[in-house]
């Protein structure tokens, strides 16, 4: 799920699309993360999601080569329940 985070290809940093804000100070990575594609056989990766299989844990993705869910960013106080994922769905 794409949480709005992504970098410009500019510099190794990430930032909040919403803001235009670097990340930080809070950051929760997975291990070896962001990594761009370090395998080097993916598209660079852009764009930054939460992966449920991992604890939730942010991971750089291609922006393009999948459909990307997202979150909406409100600034009023009502939450909104998100359906459970199955274990067939995938990003």
């Amino acid at each position: 799920m794409w949480i709005s985070g992504g970098n410009n290809d500019v510099d190794s940093n990430f930032y909040w699309e919403s803001t235009g804000h670097a990340f930080g100070p809070y950051l929760n990575w997975a291990l070896a993360e962001p990594d761009n594609g370090a395998s080097g056989n993916e598209a660079p990766q852009h764009c930054v999601i939460l992966n449920y299989t991992n604890g939730y844990l942010w991971h750089d993705v291609s922006c393009t080569e999948n459909e990307l869910r997202f979150i909406c960013e409100s600034r009023g106080k009502q939450i909104i329940k998100l359906p459970h994922k199955s274990n067939t769905d995938s990003y």
